[in-house]
């Protein structure tokens, strides 16, 4: 039951709060607080589970090291939510000056916003 789910979502063990962030009656609340949890592998299936809420997506997706593939999920996942949002996470994500693959592909994307671009036309 989704009460049941949420208790297991404080618990510390990673291996018990990776299977609740899977879960898909998990709510909300208790993904928004796994969002923040210390292991990779449970964010990484917060980022994933279509319950998440745009809010946490953003979260998410905001620049933080070692931690490619969840923004990368989460980014993914907000285009399907709210294409608005991902433009601008999606923007943060290769604001790097460095050419990068993702950076030319995003300034190539419709999603990519008309200030993104003024920003980086050279």
């Amino acid at each position: 039951s989704p009460d049941i789910l949420s208790k297991i979502a404080n618990e510390k063990n990673a291996s018990l709060c990776f299977a609740v962030a899977q879960h898909p009656n998990t709510p909300t609340f208790a993904l928004d607080k796994l969002a923040f949890h210390k292991s990779r592998d449970v964010r990484l299936a917060v980022a994933q589970n279509p319950n998440t809420t745009i809010h946490t997506l953003v979260a998410l997706s905001k620049k933080r090291r070692g931690c490619f593939h969840v923004r990368q999920s989460a980014i993914k996942a907000l285009i399907d939510k709210d294409s608005e949002k991902a433009g601008a996470a999606l923007a943060e994500f290769v604001s790097s000056d460095e050419p990068t693959a993702p950076r030319f592909i995003f300034l190539l994307n419709s999603l990519c916003p008309s200030e993104f671009l003024e920003q980086h036309a050279n």
